[in-house]
């Protein structure tokens, strides 16, 4: 079972803010054994941005030594509205970054 922690944070920089006003996980084991997840972020923005980054651990070690990775698969970023979004995903280091 893969569990992620995740905390509302805001980022500041010369006057310019945003913060996650939520963040609402649905994640489904399918018969298969793959997990289907979705991630619904609202996001509020104080000023102009380009976008925002979502890095997502893939790769573990256990407490045993043993190194394992995640797989994933972008189907698609979107805004409310259903909205296809511009990104960029791919990996960054040990972890999985989307660019939006």
């Amino acid at each position: 079972m893969f569990v992620s922690h995740f905390a509302p944070c805001s980022v500041q920089a010369q006057g310019r803010q945003y913060w996650v006003e939520s963040f609402e996980p649905d994640i489904r084991v399918l018969e298969s054994g793959e997990v289907d997840v979705t991630e619904r972020l609202t996001f509020r923005f104080e000023a102009a941005f380009n976008g925002v980054y979502r890095d997502i651990p893939v790769k573990y070690t256990t407490p045993w030594g043993l190194d394992y990775g995640l797989r994933l698969e972008p189907v698609a970023v979107t805004a409310a509205d259903g909205t296809s979004l511009r990104h960029e995903a791919g990996r960054y280091g040990d972890d999985f970054r989307f660019k939006v």
